[in-house]
């Protein structure tokens, strides 16, 4: 089956290595969004370059801010005006976060919600109609391990992703019947880290040592996962989390 995927925060590392996959082993065309009209154009000339020509054909992109409601608007438009119908969502897009519990103010709590949790029901529901029309889709939210087992000074972060799986499972039950799945895969840390939360040679050795793998989480292992769990394979699994912290 030929399906259109939407890929959110493509340059970041686990979205630019889910793109790798799907040039890799699938003949889908892909379109691509982030917030940085820069960051975007680099990723799509990188992939185009690691994909030796194969991805030629396949890659199209939108900046597309989904902190503001212009970013979905301009999402929206593009959809409409190319006639771009996603049957694959990934939604790899997400602002880390960490505050003081004690002064977290409203406004930055919603700020979080708003990329990490809101955006992405406001993304299923603008591929729904595409989904249920081909009666198939596949939904993947890269969630993270602070949804269910997180640290101090992520109260916003860890209550987006643990609302994140929470609709997951929700939207699963509602949509099964429209051959739509929808999973979330929850990395542990990342040999790579998010953009804004780096940390230190140290610190990644810290949590390597308490890992029972002794392994930390590559993109590539990440994208292999989604990778399956949009196949024509993973029909059945649908309103799972998939933990990868070793």
């Amino acid at each position: 089956m030929h399906n259109s995927t939407l890929i959110t925060g493509a340059s970041g590392n686990i979205g630019k290595a889910v793109a790798r996959y799907f040039i890799a082993h699938s003949a889908d065309t892909m379109l691509l969004t982030c917030r940085h009209a820069d960051h975007l154009q680099n990723t799509v000339a990188e992939l185009r370059c690691w994909g030796a020509g194969m991805a030629n054909e396949q890659l199209y992109a939108i900046v597309a801010d989904l902190s503001v409601k212009k970013g979905l608007a301009d999402l929206r438009w593009y959809l409409e005006f190319y006639n771009y119908a996603p049957t694959t969502l990934v939604c790899a897009h997400g602002v880390a976060a960490k505050h003081d519990s004690a002064t977290l103010t409203a406004g930055e709590f919603n700020k979080v919600q708003q990329v990490n949790l809101t955006a992405c029901l406001q993304l299923a529901q603008l591929c729904f109609p595409h989904m249920a029309e081909a009666h198939w889709g596949r939904i993947v939210f890269i969630s993270s391990i602070h949804g269910t087992q997180t640290y101090p000074q992520r109260a916003a972060y860890a209550a987006s992703k643990g609302g994140l799986e929470a609709m997951a499972s929700v939207l699963a039950l509602e949509w099964a019947r429209d051959g739509i799945t929808v999973n979330c895969v929850a990395p542990g840390q990342l040999t790579t880290p998010m953009h804004g939360s780096p940390m230190s040679a140290e610190a990644l050795e810290q949590v390597r040592s308490h890992t029972p793998t002794g392994n930390l989480v590559t993109p590539e292992q990440v994208a292999a996962c989604v990778g399956w769990l949009c196949s024509a394979e993973a029909q059945n699994v649908t309103g799972q989390v998939i933990r990868m912290d070793g």
